[in-house]
């Protein structure tokens, strides 16, 4: 009896949960850009087939209607780097309008630091995750920024160090391990983060 008079609402439950995010029609590439999806004059990072352009394009669709924006992000970072038409270069910037930000338990394919070091560019404004510890703490009026030891939560592992600024003042204690939450970004050509929240608990033991 309890199972099945909670079926309806499970099933909506589900239905509500797989049902599109937003609606993707004005995003649809016309014949022409499908048929000229390649930019021939130019040097670039990537150097894509028509049917990589059309299908990387798809996925960041794909992705964001599964509310998985940093894996779409990658793939419109990987269209902008390439010889994609200007056309669906535009079409995948005005996607990106559309991601929204996550929450500690809400991000999607969070990318480890090794992954993004050896390929920055591919992942910039991409969301993540990380442990690690606070240095050289640098607080104003309004900002907050700080040196992140990535991986040095435990103090055994030391992965990189990344500057973080936070466009808000919040405690920051050196002397303990921290989850970062924070967009990637580029300063001087060098990744960075931008902060969004911090979780602190104990001591590293």
């Amino acid at each position: 009896f309890l199972a099945v008079a909670f079926l309806p609402r499970a099933i909506a439950s589900r239905q509500k949960a797989l049902a599109p995010r937003a609606d993707l029609s004005s995003f649809a590439l016309d014949s022409d850009e499908r048929s000229s999806s390649v930019d021939l004059d130019g040097s670039f990072r990537y150097v894509l087939t028509q049917k990589d352009i059309l299908n990387g394009y798809s996925a960041a669709q794909k992705y964001f209607q599964q509310y998985r924006d940093n894996a779409a992000q990658v793939e419109i970072n990987r269209l902008l780097l390439s010889n994609a038409t200007v056309s669906i270069k535009q079409k995948a910037r005005l996607l990106m309008t559309y991601f929204s930000e996550p929450g500690f338990d809400s991000i999607q394919d969070n990318y480890p630091y090794s992954r993004v070091r050896d390929d920055p560019d591919l992942y910039l404004d991409c969301w993540v995750v990380w442990k690690g510890m606070a240095a050289n703490v640098s607080t104003t009026e309004n900002t907050v920024r700080f040196d992140f030891l990535v991986g040095y939560d435990t103090r055994n592992t030391l992965e990189g160090i990344l500057p973080v600024t936070f466009d808000t003042v919040l405690p920051v204690d050196i002397d303990k391990p921290l989850q970062l939450l924070a967009k990637i970004t580029s300063e001087n050509g060098k990744i960075a983060l931008k902060g969004k929240a911090i979780y602190q608990s104990g001591k590293p033991e």
